[in-house]
Order: C-alpha cells, then structure tokens, then sequence
C-alpha cells in the first residue's frame, strides 16, 4: 500500500473514532479523511455553529485549575527550606542563599 493510501486509510480510521467519541458525548459532528499532506493523515471535520464549538469547550476543555490548601505558605516555605537546606548538605553542597538560620 502506497503512503497516500494508507494515510487516507489513517485518516478515515481517525475520523471514525472522533466522531463515535463525540457522539457518545451528545455531539453529532460530521467528518471524514481529508487528503493526506506529505504522507501524514488528517480529518476534515465539518464547520459547527457557534453555540456548539461553546459547548465542546465546556465539555471537552481541561477543568478548572485548583490549587491545594497547603496551609500557611510561610511555614510550607520553611519547610521546603528546611528540606532543601538537609538535602544540600548531605549532598555537600552549599548555597549561600539559603544561609544559615
């Protein structure tokens, strides 16, 4: 089988797979192979309305960042300090930076 056809054949598959994937998550979104630039596969997906492409953001998107309750972040940071500081001169390095407390 020649490059392009198997990238078509790549293509297809693909295409197949996210379209499947989106439908089992309420989005019918038609698409297809699209013809292979330079040996590579690509799927060409059909143009959404606008309120769609928002909802595949909301449903697709990475959640939400959140950042743990470490507690008091002066005292996390003696720590870590701390730590470091051990690690260091187990390590017999030095970092004047660090000093000493």
């Amino acid at each position: 089988m020649d490059t392009h056809s198997e990238a078509r054949r790549i293509g297809a598959q693909l295409a197949e797979e996210l379209h499947l994937a989106l439908l089992a998550r309420g989005f019918s979104i038609p698409m297809g192979a699209a013809a292979p630039i330079g040996g590579r596969a690509y799927v060409d997906v059909e143009p959404v309305r606008d309120d769609v492409a928002h909802r595949l953001i909301e449903v697709l998107g990475p959640p939400p960042l959140t950042v743990p309750d470490a507690g008091d972040p002066w005292a996390v940071a003696e720590e870590a300090s701390k730590d470091l500081r051990g690690a260091l001169c187990a390590a017999n390095i030095t970092l004047p930076s660090l000093g000493d407390r």
